[in-house]
């Protein structure tokens, strides 16, 4: 038997109305529309632990995958961090997958440490 409590909060699948489901075993955020193609997709976005820039670097261009945190208040459109990677005339450092904070966010050190550029922590993911 589940105990459901309605959410102050829309599926980011499909917009309907949240509930969050107290089970025996388990609890997680679901969304009850039948046609909804993820229905725990705020469960796994919530999930997510990842709470730095990932950063895809090629030759010449990169991509990168921002934290949930930037959603707030759409700072993930003056993402400071993006605002630098476009200044530059090259990547940064050679092509690969890394882990960014700024400095001034950044826990202890991690073992895949590469450096500080700009006050930015790079951290190799390969």
């Amino acid at each position: 038997m589940s105990i459901s409590h309605r959410l102050d909060a829309l599926c980011p699948a499909c917009g309907t109305q949240l509930f969050i489901e107290l089970g025996i075993t388990v609890d997680q955020i679901v969304c009850r529309n039948v046609n909804c193609k993820r229905p725990t997709a705020a469960h796994e976005i919530l999930s997510e632990t990842e709470i730095g820039h990932i950063v895809m670097l090629g030759e010449r261009d990169f991509s990168m995958k921002h934290p949930l945190v930037e959603r707030i208040r759409d700072e993930l459109l003056k993402c400071d961090f993006m605002l630098y990677m476009r200044s530059l005339l090259r990547t940064p450092l050679a092509p690969g997958k890394y882990r960014v904070v700024h400095s001034s966010d950044a826990g202890p050190v991690a073992t895949n440490f590469i450096g500080i550029i700009d006050g930015w922590q790079w951290e190799s993911l390969e």
